[in-house]
């Protein structure tokens, strides 16, 4: 079933992002396929596999190649200036190891929209699939994390993290027209970031002191999100978003790598949306 009135917007969250995968393997095995999908950070990579409709890709990206040492490994941050390998990622996993279904991919009618942070002006920077020369590097900037990458340019635009510009895209769906959306969080309910915490300003200046813009947005990210998670509750009281989100919170390291507690956070968002689709099946019904 293709829907076409009813945005799905996807949060990131790093590893969390098993949550989400799980998420979208019940969507799919319910032919449910939004045909407007706007994500950041893990939630916009976790998104190619319902592009490609590979039931299960995303699930053994998140839990079974987190301990790949030719994906993530402290050493790249030497030499790849990256704690990740997007290259290997996009290149010989997806073409030799965990094949992905590019002609799929290509050929989905889905609008896809990857939100990155602008290191030059600190705002949201969206790039579209089919818009977009190089997407997989827009994918790539949107998941490289602050303090674990450098900034990926996107043809000329130098970008990363694109949570930390808009933590929660929804914003991006209401201003492309949608007034009905499915969100998938990895954060429950009353999570909020403590704005007493220390921010790490000096590590952000030695590593992109160029970019005081993004450093500005960096440092804005706690109180942003709470106001996005905040404003989310109101389109849920609303019924503007219908949201999928853990029950608990989440308890992982940001790059946690043991499979078994992966596992559990992908079983865990399996969990829920088949708790919720009859629910959901209802919110979009006649959309």
């Amino acid at each position: 079933m293709n829907i076409k009135k009813v945005a799905l917007v996807l949060q990131g969250g790093a590893v969390r992002g098993a949550f989400t995968a799980g998420v979208l393997d019940v969507l799919m095995e319910n032919d449910l396929y939004f045909q407007y999908v706007v994500g950041v950070s893990a939630g916009a990579l976790i998104s190619l596999s319902y592009l490609s409709k590979q039931i299960g890709r995303s699930r053994s990206v998140v839990v079974d190649f987190m301990a790949d040492k030719k994906f993530v490994n402290p050493r790249f941050l030497l030499t790849k200036r990256s704690l990740f390998d997007f290259d290997y990622l996009f290149g010989d996993m997806a073409t030799k190891i965990l094949p992905f279904d590019f002609d799929t991919y290509e050929k989905s009618p889905i609008k896809f929209v990857v939100g990155t942070t602008s290191c030059h002006s600190g705002q949201p920077l969206y790039f579209i699939k089919d818009e977009t020369p190089d997407f997989f590097k827009a994918i790539a900037a949107s998941s490289s994390l602050p303090f674990f990458s450098a900034p990926v340019f996107v043809g000329e635009e130098p970008c990363l993290d694109g949570g930390i510009a808009t933590p929660i895209p929804f914003q991006k769906a209401l201003d492309d027209g949608y007034k009905k959306m499915i969100v998938i969080t990895t954060r429950d309910k009353n999570y909020r970031k403590d704005l007493d915490k220390p921010q790490h300003k000096n590590g952000l200046k030695a590593l992109y002191g160029k970019y005081p813009k993004f450093i500005e947005a960096a440092l804005e990210y706690p109180r942003r999100y709470n106001q996005d998670a905040a404003r989310l509750e109101e389109l849920e009281n609303l019924g503007m978003a219908f949201v999928v989100r853990p029950r608990l919170p989440i308890t992982l390291k940001r790059t946690e790598k043991d499979r078994a507690e992966l596992a559990k956070v992908y079983e865990r968002g399996r969990a829920v949306a088949t708790e919720l689709l009859p629910k959901i099946k209802e919110y979009i019904k006649n959309e």
